[in-house]
């Protein structure tokens, strides 16, 4: 029969055999990597100007108002989902702080559903984008990133979405700074003057210039756009605005929208947060280490115990074959 010692050692070995195999096996059955989390909760962009211009789209003269304008961008995580992917519904409003009435104080209001690659940030279909009441939504390629990148992006080749285009441009690479205590790289994107009309039909997106003669809107951005290095969601965007209607040669110019749009530190530590919940699995690599150090520690114990147990059962079989020899 074997001595209890070498019983309780195999049983703590197997044990140590099986925290060993969960501290292996625990990375690889869940995600570790950047993939942005089902449960990280809507994410919101509010960009702001206390000085903005803006036109009174409703105003036959085209009345430019000085008020402050808020962009805001809020993005949900939706079903379908899956290990990969996740559908995106982003509802973005142009609003303005004036006395007019709601429909007149909301310059512009679109809702655009995609699903997105989890871990890349690009789009994996074609979103579609309902901007009219009671009207069909439109079908397009967002082709670039928009509300995250891949971790630790990469400072070529990039082009990030915009929303009023409804495509993508490329991105330059500025410079590495932080944010909140998180390393991000920050990129500029500009995009000179774009006819709006040519690009999709919009209620907006034509109008009657002060001469009577054929309008169209240009939409024209300077953009820096700060991106957490660990998640690759974006943390913070400045945008300077300047939206215009002009004739088909870019001529005639008529102010639609001016101005300098910023985000609030609030919103960028919020972002953060959320950043912080998408860091690349650090808690599941953190508990399989600490799976695989207690299996590794107990397996050296049981060793040390069947090593110790077998000198003394050695012993005391030494011992009792030594009393039967002197009787």
């Amino acid at each position: 029969m074997l001595p209890k010692s070498r019983i309780a050692a195999s049983l703590v070995l197997g044990l140590a055999a099986a925290l060993i195999a969960a501290g292996l096996f625990l990375p690889r059955a869940l995600h570790t990597d950047s993939r942005i989390a089902l449960d990280t909760g809507p994410v919101t962009w509010t960009l702001r100007d206390d000085t903005a211009q803006s036109r009174l789209l409703s105003s036959p003269e085209g009345r430019v108002l000085d008020a402050p304008v808020t962009k805001q961008v809020h993005f949900e995580f939706v079903d379908p989902a899956d290990a990969d992917t996740v559908t995106v519904k982003a509802g973005s409003t142009l609003m303005r702080e004036s006395r007019q009435a709601d429909q007149d104080r909301l310059i512009t209001a679109d809702i655009t559903s995609y699903r997105m690659n989890r871990l890349t940030g690009l789009a994996s279909s074609p979103a579609t984008v309902a901007d009219q009441m009671a009207s069909p939504t439109r079908s397009f390629d967002i082709g670039g990133q928009w509300l995250k990148f891949e971790p630790n992006p990469a400072n070529h080749g990039l082009e990030f979405y915009d929303s009023t285009l409804r495509r993508s441009f490329p991105l330059e690479f500025v410079e590495n700074s932080e944010i909140a205590g998180r390393e991000v790289k920050v990129y500029h994107q500009y995009i000179e003057p774009q006819n709006v009309a040519q690009s999709y039909p919009g209620i907006f997106n034509t109008a009657r210039l002060q001469d009577d003669s054929a309008g169209y809107l240009y939409h024209e951005v300077d953009r820096r756009i700060s991106v957490d290095v660990e998640s690759g969601l974006v943390l913070n965007i400045e945008e300077n605005i300047n939206d215009f209607y002009a004739d088909a040669k870019r001529e005639k110019p008529e102010l639609v929208l001016v101005g300098e749009f910023r985000m609030s530190e609030e919103n960028q530590q919020a972002l953060a947060a959320a950043a912080e919940h998408t860091r690349g699995g650090q808690g599941i690599r953190i508990a399989g280490w600490v799976l695989l150090g207690c299996g590794e520690a107990l397996a050296l114990l049981a060793l040390i115990g069947v090593f110790i147990g077998g000198r003394r059962a050695r012993r005391e079989q030494a011992g009792r074959e030594e009393v039967g020899t002197g009787a």
